[in-house]
């Protein structure tokens, strides 16, 4: 699996930097051209590559998450109960928790604060 998603990887990478020379050509056309649909037709081309960049990438992200390591968290007994001031980083703590799409959950302050 993980070699093929390098591969799809690659992939991707190689079809953005074309993708990126076709969007560099149509605006150098764009810009070169004095008939109005050529470039009417030269934007069109434009917004549809940009749409397929974004297709591009969002298929990356998505490779890259699969390939990220899966941190599982466990949810400790408090042993005090209630944090007095501190409602709101609690509902920040709980939510993050609960969020099936959070990879890890950091908890950050100075020494001696009650984390």
């Amino acid at each position: 699996m993980k070699d093929s998603n390098e591969k799809r990887r690659s992939d991707l990478k190689a079809s953005i930097n074309e993708t990126f020379d076709l969007i560099k050509g149509y605006e150098d056309k764009r810009r070169l051209s004095d008939d109005p649909k050529e470039k009417m037709d030269c934007e069109r081309q434009i917004a549809d590559l940009r749409k397929l960049l974004e297709g591009y990438e969002a298929e990356v992200s998505e490779l890259r998450m699969a390939s990220e390591p899966k941190i599982y968290l466990a949810k400790l007994p408090s042993t005090n109960p209630k944090l007095f001031g501190r409602e709101k980083e609690l509902e920040a703590l709980d939510a993050a928790w609960a969020d099936p799409n959070s990879n890890i959950v950091t908890l950050v302050a100075w020494g001696g604060v009650g984390k």
